[in-house]
């Protein structure tokens, strides 16, 4: 009997990989093995890529490297001149996030006090970090802040451009295409949410794609991580959402098996873009009874509804809650049309700032229903105008306007650079009108090459979802001006240079001895 045991020990130390005379393992108890198994599995299915994975990028050639650096350094040099320009100046949102930043810096993080349902407070926080780190210079930390968010918001799109097509050409094609475009980067120099919102769906559609290429874990959880954040900073990048169930969905459908490990893996990006937006929702419902990221559709609806063309120009209801709406209003002077002009009016008649928003959502539903023929024609009239708005000229540069919004700042400017600059702005393509359209028309027709792309049709379809839903919901809620389509900016760069590239590659060539260049879709 004792020889027995000996031998079984013997078998089992030899089955594990030990020396003789190592003492032999003892299993692991059920209990624990239940626990573990599915971490395990996380874990081995973490490590497992596609066979298009592991081929990987090839070496980026050496001359291109120079030619990439330069301009790379090219767009460097431009933030830097638009730095010193001193752009900064208010624009309509600025006064409201900078009221909260200072708020939230005083140690309120929940915004409380303001009591404001209709903002996020992504940008508010962020804002209240630079007040409490640097004090007078906190405008200055912001801007640069918001710089170095642009650039690496472009050598993001380059390595995406790059990761897709395996062509040098490309990938300084983006590069060069972000160091001539002088709008985003302007934008930077404002206190508006428009940079990190770009920043992040940038980020989350890159994480998105390498997660359906690699089956990595950690990729699925940036691509939640970041599109969470994005969506605490601005509310629209909510339109993103379907690209990441459309992800969740293949991740499923590829499985054999489907297990509890599989369901969570497949939505993992989810649980953490609900875990990072359940918090704020819940501060709204104890607040106003709304479980929701902001009570804002009322002010947005309104200009959707009413505004000239390419609003919806209906006629305001004067019965039900439009009846209701016009008693509350006395002043003649109130453009019914102007949606900020109706709140303030509300406001001003003793409505808190959910109340005035339910009750304008309502009327403008109310004219909606009313009137479907002529509000769905307007809509359409509004995804098409998201396409070829062109931006804005920027506020004058007086060196007053924000001194009374940003109390207390040191104003930064270089006068040679300022004057220099506002000459040069005049003409970024971005305030083209037939630039604006051909850029447009490029960029569908990129998604649609990638679509059609046999290797990379997954990349397209999220590519779609994205810029689909992005201009359905601001057609729907909003008159399009060009800051809301600057979000795309980097995914349109990106659908166009690999666009090109999937037709230089179906396009018959010469026959040689030279290897296939290898590509991945990853």
């Amino acid at each position: 009997m004792r020889g027995s045991e000996n031998d079984a020990a013997d078998s089992h130390v030899e089955q594990d990989g030990a020396s003789p005379g190592t003492p032999c393992r003892q299993p692991w108890p059920r209990w624990c093995l239940a626990v573990t198994t599915p971490l395990r599995t996380l874990y081995d299915r973490q490590r497992m890529s596609l066979a298009v994975a592991t081929i990987g990028p090839r070496a980026f050639a050496r001359r291109w490297r120079w030619v990439l650096g330069g301009v790379l350094l090219l767009d460097v040099l431009k933030h830097t001149a638009l730095l010193v320009s001193g752009q900064t100046q208010p624009w309509g949102d600025s006064p409201t996030y900078w009221q909260l930043g200072e708020e939230a810096a005083g140690g309120n993080w929940w915004l409380t006090d303001s009591a404001l349902a209709s903002r996020t407070p992504g940008y508010p926080w962020f804002l209240a970090v630079c007040l409490a780190l640097f004090g007078k210079q906190a405008l200055l930390a912001v801007v640069i802040a918001q710089h170095l968010a642009v650039m690496f918001t472009t050598w993001a799109t380059v390595w995406w451009s790059w990761r897709l097509t395996q062509r040098e050409g490309a990938a300084v094609a983006a590069a060069m295409w972000c160091a001539f475009s002088t709008a985003r980067p302007l934008y930077a120099n404002w206190i508006l949410t428009e940079t990190w919102a770009t920043c992040a769906l940038t980020f989350c559609a890159v994480a998105l794609d390498r997660a359906l290429h690699s089956q990595r874990l950690r990729w699925t959880i940036i691509a939640g991580g970041t599109l969470g954040a994005g969506i605490l900073i601005r509310p629209a990048l909510l339109a993103a959402v379907p690209a990441v169930l459309i992800a969740c969905g293949w991740e499923l459908a590829r499985a054999e098996k489907r297990t509890a490990a599989q369901y969570v893996s497949a939505g993992a990006g989810l649980i953490v873009m609900i875990a990072l937006l359940a918090p704020w929702c819940l501060r709204n419902w104890l607040m106003f009874d709304r479980f929701a990221l902001t009570v804002f559709t009322g002010r947005q609806l309104w200009k959707a509804a009413f505004d000239p063309w390419p609003g919806g120009e209906l006629p305001l209801p004067d019965d039900g809650p439009g009846a209701a709406l016009r008693a509350r209003i006395a002043d003649p002077a109130v453009d019914w049309r102007h949606n900020w002009s109706v709140a303030a009016a509300l406001s001003r008649s003793g409505l808190k700032d959910h109340e005035l928003d339910i009750l304008m959502e309502q009327v403008a539903w109310q004219a909606i229903r009313r009137h479907p023929g002529q509000a769905l024609i307007r809509l359409c009239a509004r995804c098409a105008t998201f396409w070829y708005v062109r931006e804005w000229e920027p506020p004058a540069i007086d060196g007053q306007g924000g001194r009374g919004v940003f109390r207390g700042q040191r104003e930064f400017s270089i006068p040679v650079f300022a004057s220099g600059m506002e000459g040069a702005l005049r003409w970024t393509p971005e305030r083209c009108f037939p630039a604006m359209w051909l850029w447009s028309a490029a960029a569908w027709w990129g998604v649609a090459q990638t679509v059609v792309s046999p290797t990379q049709r997954r990349t397209g379809v999220l590519l779609a979802a994205i810029v689909g839903c992005t201009t359905l919901a601001t057609a729907a809620l909003e008159v399009p001006v060009y800051r809301y389509r600057s979000v795309l900016e980097p995914l349109m760069i990106v659908a166009v240079v690999n666009g090109s590239a999937a037709v230089a590659r179906r396009r018959p060539s010469a026959p040689s001895d030279a290897p296939a260049r290898q590509t991945t879709t990853g």
